[in-house]
């Protein structure tokens, strides 16, 4: 960039920078430009053409010779020319020599400015590296942050399904525990209605149970008369029989024909006896039945009244 390019604001802010520098340095040493470019905050480009100008503007310029005829040379006139040449020529060679070291004075600022810039370049380009390996870290952290996010999000998404998936199942466990639960509800009715129509039927089979019980003491009453009335039958017939073998004398005829209606009547008392004993082992029979189903139904009942228990705690939770 060259100097008229220059903003004239950057341009006074290079130069207010430059000044101030040099000042802190009690006007000893021109400040370096890579410390005026930092101070004015400007770039390397401009700085380094504003600085250029800024220290030529320090240097004391070349004086002219005083091209005017001395009044000793006017004196002296036609007779001192030569004399005044060579005065004219030692003036000229001064100021020669004034401009020599000027311009040598200006190539080593300039050899100087050329050696800060390189420095200030290197400086620039090391600050530049760092700079772009403080960048390539934040890139390779932001990269890593950034795939850690993306996997914290994916398993955010899992959970987020595994939740869902959750809240799913546990919805249909509910629909069928409900449905489950009204199952519940109408099998216990059921089985109250099925309870009431057993203890219909016990109460039922309970009546049958105590005729059947009365029907058996009946028969075992007949049975014990019937054995009694036997027994009587049999002392009889054993009496005669005595009284048969006591009467010995008389005839063999009558006596065998008392003996056979004994023996008939022993007969008969034993045949009344047998079934008397068949009809007390058929009541027994009955009354063993009757006591088997009135187990088997309280056994039912039992059952029932512990399901319906079970079912009422099932009915009861959450």
């Amino acid at each position: 960039m060259t100097y008229e390019a220059i903003p004239a604001e950057l341009k006074d802010r290079i130069t207010a920078a430059a000044q101030e520098l040099y000042e802190q340095a009690d006007c000893q040493r021109f400040p370096t430009v890579d410390a005026v470019r930092r101070h004015a905050k400007a770039d390397m480009n401009s700085t380094s053409a504003v600085m250029r100008e800024w220290r030529k503007a320090q240097q004391a310029a070349p004086v002219a010779v005083a091209v005017a005829v001395p009044e000793a040379v006017a004196a002296a006139s036609t007779a001192a020319l030569a004399a005044i040449w060579q005065q004219a020529q030692e003036l000229a060679n001064e100021s020669l020599a004034a401009a020599q070291a000027a311009w040598e004075a200006e190539r080593q600022e300039l050899d100087a400015l050329r050696k800060e810039l390189a420095e200030a370049y290197e400086t620039q380009a090391q600050e530049l590296e760092q700079v772009k390996a403080t960048a390539a870290n934040a890139k390779e952290l932001h990269k890593m942050e950034a795939d850690r996010l993306t996997a914290d999000l994916s398993s955010y998404r899992d959970d987020f399904r595994d939740a869902a998936a959750r809240a799913d199942k546990a919805e249909l466990q509910a629909q069928a525990a409900d449905a489950a639960a009204l199952d519940l509800r109408l099998e216990v009715e059921r089985l109250q209605s099925s309870t009431e129509g057993l203890t219909s039927q016990l109460a039922d089979k309970t009546n049958a149970l105590t005729k059947a019980l009365a029907d058996l003491d009946e028969v075992r009453a007949k049975l014990s008369a019937q054995t009694a009335k036997a027994e009587a039958h049999d002392a009889a017939a054993k009496q005669q029989i005595a009284d048969l073998k006591a009467a010995a004398g008389a005839s063999q005829k009558a006596a065998q024909e008392e003996t056979a209606a004994a023996r008939q009547a022993v007969e008969a008392a034993r045949a009344e006896r047998e079934a008397a004993t068949v009809e007390a082992a058929a009541a027994n029979a009955r009354l063993a039945a009757a006591e088997k189903q009135a187990a088997d139904l309280l056994d039912r009942l039992a059952k029932a009244a512990a399901a319906d228990k079970t079912d009422r705690k099932k009915g009861s939770k959450p």
